[in-house]
């Protein structure tokens, strides 16, 4: 059975080997490692839930922040066109997941990718949600 945190790293040791990554400013962290007043494009792991079983499913969340753009009123609104290219990197990366051969895992898209607004921070995210299952 694997842990909570053998899942994260294997995750994040797909992100960081992508092209997908190699497109943003930021870097990759594993849950709760992100610092708090980055402005830059990062990526956080985040292992979701898991069953107990010998042949694990469960799901990991995959987070990339993008910084929003200031208006001239100082107000800040979503980059659309930055959150647009970026869930097409993302759809381009789980294409990729779907698609390899891992040893240790299958995975396959959980949800739609979708970008949320983290207001108070002046952020969009990216998510992207992925169902594993060990083989």
């Amino acid at each position: 059975m694997k842990t909570a945190g053998e899942i994260e790293n294997f995750i994040l040791g797909l992100v960081v080997e992508s092209e997908m990554t190699a497109s943003l400013n930021g870097s990759c962290y594993r849950a709760g490692l992100r610092p708090k007043n980055s402005k830059l494009e990062d990526v956080e792991i985040n292992f979701i839930t898991s069953n107990a079983e010998q042949i694990q499913t469960g799901v990991v969340q995959i987070s990339i922040f993008i910084p929003q753009v200031f208006q001239k009123d100082g107000t800040s609104r979503k980059n659309i066109a930055r959150c647009d290219e970026i869930e097409q990197l993302a759809v381009q990366f789980t294409d990729t997941l779907i698609t390899a051969n891992t040893s240790d895992f299958l995975l396959t898209n959980f949800q739609t990718i979708q970008t949320i607004e983290l207001q108070e921070i002046q952020q969009n995210i990216v998510i992207i949600k992925l169902k594993f299952k060990t083989i």
